[in-house]
């Protein structure tokens, strides 16, 4: 993920910066004993086992629609906070 590189060099450039990242797949190694035991157990009720580039973006399609309400219950929230935060500093000036 390039959030990381992205962050620092906003940094460097004096800016204030938040980052959330929502992990959507497990990388599953090559030399990994349980990649086939792994692989096997995703797709046990599935009529088809799809493989490649296409079983990986679905995947992470349907995990990332999963997250959207928690991720939108997180930013409400800290929205919330910072507003009441902003609102009570300002009535202590």
């Amino acid at each position: 993920m390039s959030t990381a590189p992205e962050v620092v060099v906003a940094r460097q450039c004096g800016m204030r910066c938040f980052s959330l990242a929502v992990v959507t797949n497990t990388c599953i190694m090559d030399d990994d004993d349980t990649s086939k035991e792994q692989t096997r157990l995703d797709h046990t009720s599935d009529d088809t086992v799809d493989t490649g580039a296409q079983s990986i973006l679905e995947e992470v399609l349907r995990v990332g629609l999963q997250q959207v309400k928690n991720v939108q219950l997180l930013f409400i929230g800290m929205i919330t906070e910072i507003g009441t935060t902003l609102t009570s500093k300002m009535g202590n000036e």
